[in-house]
């Protein structure tokens, strides 16, 4: 039996940016889509599931839909959304909504165990850092003059009142949670439709950042494969894992090389300047994606010490160098 294309028109709700999605039911039975999402390529993956197959299509349109209305409400491209309306009205109070205020836990809590390197007012940085293989190295002027514009702490943030001030010219960037959070909103749809099966297995992969759920009477795990960070994609690691989440942090793609040396692309809210000795790729497998992506970032924020903080944490790890690659125990 060949591969079967299927459809999603009629469930799924059209989006401009997007191309429409392609699913496909494979020879294993495993039912596949593959579409884009917050400028990478992702998949949802389908297994073992015990509801008719229109059920299991409006199952994955769900989630697609949810990756989809995420990357509409904080991307920085739209002109009429959440991120939009924060910026549009900085300088006085605002009240947020419950999901951008549990976003802005998530980057106090990552702020705080980070010691202030995970800042998500630092993505104004990007004003002159462009890491799209033109190797333009930015003057030292251009880094310090956006510094008085980055910090967590000059937010005025009250919690308990889910009020917000944007001080002049601070720019928020959800980038290093948003995906993390869509990949564990869309494997929340995919759940709610197989509350009834023991069988299930699946799989929602958003750029690299995996959430994988079997259920407890699946026999086969996922396998999924790591990339080598030195072979252009060519040679890949495996893991097994039938729940929890892969998330990986790296500038295998993303870097500029000045004067014989390499800069990648995490940098350092205090400085301006990229982490100096980072690792090239860390994948770190943790309970939910958001938790893994958080340490996966926190790992190269330490750069040379990169090594010996992540294996204090004691998660299952793989982390790559250009002196070979490393993994937990």
């Amino acid at each position: 039996m060949s591969d079967r294309l299927l459809s999603l028109e009629g469930i799924l709700p059209t989006y401009p940016r997007h191309p429409v999605p392609r699913v496909v039911r494979e020879q294993s039975g495993i039912l596949r889509a593959r579409f884009d999402c917050m400028a990478s390529p992702c998949e949802i993956l389908l297994s073992d599931i015990a509801v008719p197959l229109p059920e299991q299509l409006t199952l994955i349109a769900n989630a697609i839909t949810e990756a989809w209305r995420i990357e509409h409400k904080y991307s920085r491209y739209e002109a009429d959304n959440t991120w939009a309306k924060l910026h549009q009205q900085r300088g006085q109070p605002q009240n947020v909504d419950a999901e951008t205020q549990r976003l802005l836990l998530f980057a106090n809590q990552a702020w705080q165990l980070s010691d202030g390197l995970f800042d998500i007012t630092s993505g104004i940085l990007r004003q002159c850092w462009r890491f799209n293989g033109q190797n333009v190295f930015p003057e030292k002027s251009q880094v310090e003059e956006l510094l008085p514009y980055i910090g967590w702490q000059r937010l005025q943030w009250l919690p308990e009142q889910s009020t917000l001030m944007l001080p002049n010219g601070i720019e928020l960037d959800f980038g290093g949670l948003g995906k993390e959070y869509a990949v564990e909103r869309a494997m929340s749809q995919l759940l709610e439709g197989v509350a009834n099966s023991e069988t299930y297995r699946l799989l929602v992969n958003l750029g690299g950042d995996i959430a994988v759920r079997c259920g407890q009477l699946a026999t086969t795990p996922w396998r999924i494969a790591i990339e080598q960070a030195d072979t252009d994609g060519g040679e890949h690691s495996h893991i097994t894992l039938a729940n929890g989440a892969v998330a990986t942090s790296g500038d295998t793609k993303r870097h500029i090389k000045h004067q014989g040396k390499r800069y990648g692309h995490i940098l350092n809210p205090h400085t301006g300047y990229p982490i100096t000795a980072a690792p090239l790729s860390v994948t770190v497998i943790g309970h939910d994606c958001i938790q893994a992506g958080m340490l996966a970032t926190f790992t190269q924020l330490q750069g040379t010490n990169a090594l010996d903080y992540i294996r204090a944490t004691g998660v299952p790890f793989v982390l790559q160098t250009a002196e070979g690659s490393f993994q937990s125990e």
